[in-house]
């Protein structure tokens, strides 16, 4: 079922798939200019237990923060962690 404005366009939402315990590991930080304007992006490395589904239309919400999943890396391809690189603070086009 879809939501709609008052004018019938569809509206964003967002839904809580899993809560996870996760480790934050800060990786770096860079302003740029774009269209004279000026953006900085924070990337973040959240490492979780390996989980399936997890993909790169998600975000994490963590400490009233989100963080938009950019890469997901399965370590040596053993399926027992992910490691999902986030920016957080990125004017994002999707």
């Amino acid at each position: 079922m879809s939501t709609q404005d008052s004018y019938g366009a569809p509206v964003e939402s967002w839904s809580e798939v899993a809560a996870l315990w996760a480790a934050k590991e800060p990786l770096s930080g860079r302003e740029f200019f774009d269209a004279q304007q000026v953006f900085s992006e924070n990337v973040t490395r959240f490492r979780i237990r390996y989980r399936e589904g997890v993909d790169t239309t998600m975000r994490i919400a963590h400490g009233g923060r989100l963080y938009n999943i950019k890469s997901i890396l399965d370590p040596e391809e053993r399926h027992q962690e992910l490691h999902l690189l986030c920016a957080e603070g990125v004017a994002d086009g999707g």
